[in-house]
């Protein structure tokens, strides 16, 4: 078992995050139109540098923001959207746009509401769900829930309920999965792709986590330490290895070397942690190690951009 989840959901889990299909959409507007321009913007905090002389322009609809926490990511939305200014320099996002929705990294909900009251309030602001959804079945949710008595994955998925009132134009999401377990995550970034192309509107996505922004974004900006690093299009989505950690490392990596399959290991401050190349037979042998009571703690995925990423953020 994966926490209170199965192999078979684990490994669903895994293919539609980490391989989707694409995302095939057709955005309303110009599409030579600059999404987002920043030219020598800096802002600064006292004296750290939160974002660092940036220059960047795009014309992408689907804009993703990566680097690990503390990079400048959530700064540089709070930038975009005109909540903080410059200390110099520019940042222009596009003005053709009426009907955005943000979902920050540390959403302020009304915690004496209900998520019913939510859901009214809502609809009142937006507009009805759109195709059809129900919406309180999909999220796991219940209306007469109160807000302030829910879990930190809970109102997380509460927090993402206005990407689905109305129509919007530009999604704004700063780590939208915040908090969810990976099968709450997967069901959550299907729902959110799919009101992606019912809507049609254009995306910027900021997250540490590669396997989401490869989900919605055709060009990724890459900071660190408030710096552009690279930026590329995003294309190749192959998954080189996995990465899993596990209640009894001994017992797996048993298995691994009479499967003789290719693997290493590494003492980390979590525990140990086994690396093994991309290999259908995987799941057959976590379902072998599983069926005797033991658990996988952990599990990732890493392809051919994550794998440069890491050689980048270590140097």
């Amino acid at each position: 078992m994966v926490g209170n989840f199965s192999i078979s959901e684990l490994k669903s889990s895994i293919k539609s995050i980490w391989n989707p299909k694409p995302i095939t959409l057709d955005p309303s507007g110009d599409k030579n139109e600059v999404l987002l321009s920043c030219k020598n913007l800096t802002k600064k905090f006292g004296d750290v540098r939160a974002i660092d002389n940036l220059t960047f322009e795009t014309t992408t609809s689907y804009l993703g923001l990566l680097g690990p926490n503390g990079s400048g990511k959530s700064t540089l939305i709070k930038l975009l959207l005109g909540l903080i200014y410059p200390t110099s320099g520019s940042i222009e996002l596009s003005t053709n746009f009426n009907n955005i929705r943000v979902i920050p990294d540390y959403p302020q909900l009304p915690r004496n509401y209900t998520v019913d009251d939510w859901m009214i309030r809502l609809e009142n602001t937006h507009g009805s769900i759109g195709s059809n959804l129900d919406i309180e079945q999909i999220m796991d949710i219940e209306g007469a829930w109160k807000i302030k008595e829910l879990s930190a994955g809970q109102q997380r998925k509460i927090a993402l309920l206005p990407l689905f009132y109305g129509t919007p134009d530009l999604m704004v999401l700063d780590e939208p999965t915040n908090f969810l377990d990976i099968i709450a995550r997967a069901k959550v970034l299907k729902l959110m792709k799919d009101q992606i192309q019912f809507t049609g509107c254009k995306v910027i996505i900021a997250s540490h986590r590669l396997e989401e922004i490869r989900l919605f974004a055709e060009e990724v900006l890459i900071l660190k330490e408030g710096e552009n690093l690279f930026n590329a299009s995003i294309t190749d989505t192959t998954v080189l290895e996995y990465t899993i950690r596990v209640s009894n490392p001994k017992k797996l990596v048993k298995l691994l070397k009479k499967a003789k399959m290719n693997f290493s290991t590494d003492e980390t401050f979590l525990g140990v942690e086994i690396t093994m190349f991309a290999d259908a037979s995987i799941w057959t042998l976590l379902e072998k190690y599983t069926q005797t009571g033991n658990t996988i703690l952990s599990f990732n995925a890493v392809d051919k951009l994550q794998k440069i990423l890491e050689k980048m953020f270590n140097a």
